[in-house]
């Protein structure tokens, strides 16, 4: 639907823990993860070979311990929300948007630039099969360069879910 892909071609990751507090039921935290950003194809070939390109060899579980992702009440009001980490295998924050396949110069390699069709299939994704479409707040977050890109998809999310 989305054309989304990871730089190696897998699907796109995120990690979602379900509201625990009934009164935070509908309020939701998207916490982009960061990892830097690759500066031109050869630097993300490189990086479709790890976890910052490729969600081929991630873990079923993801545990983060720190800002309004964490699952610690202690440190995090937002705690018992339903929490998401859009893990990022895109190097651009989630900004890329070039279709099929493209060329790695000096190779004959290829890299997905579809970081926006990423981001589009992972809230397709939660509204499906999580209920986001239902949120009443929603916090956006996120570290690095994932910092950015909360900072770049502020709107295009504030479109998406104002009600």
């Amino acid at each position: 639907m989305y054309d989304a892909a990871s730089l190696d071609g897998s699907p796109p990751a995120y990690y979602f823990t379900k509201a625990s507090d009934t009164s935070l039921a509908t309020t939701w935290v998207l916490y982009f993860k960061g990892g830097g950003w690759s500066y031109d194809e050869v630097e993300s070939l490189d990086r479709s070979r790890s976890s910052l390109g490729s969600s081929k060899n991630l873990a079923s579980t993801f545990y983060y311990d720190g800002g309004p992702a964490s699952p610690v009440p202690e440190y995090n009001s937002l705690a018992g929300a339903n929490r998401v980490v859009l893990w990022y295998t895109d190097g651009a924050s989630f900004t890329g948007n070039r279709a099929g396949n493209v060329p790695v110069p000096g190779t004959n390699e290829t890299i997905r630039c579809r970081g926006f069709a990423n981001l589009q299939a992972i809230l397709h994704d939660l509204e499906a099969e999580h209920g986001l479409s239902q949120g009443t707040k929603i916090l956006v977050s996120g570290g690095s360069a994932g910092g950015l890109a909360a900072y770049l998809h502020t709107e295009y999310l504030g479109e998406r879910y104002s009600k």
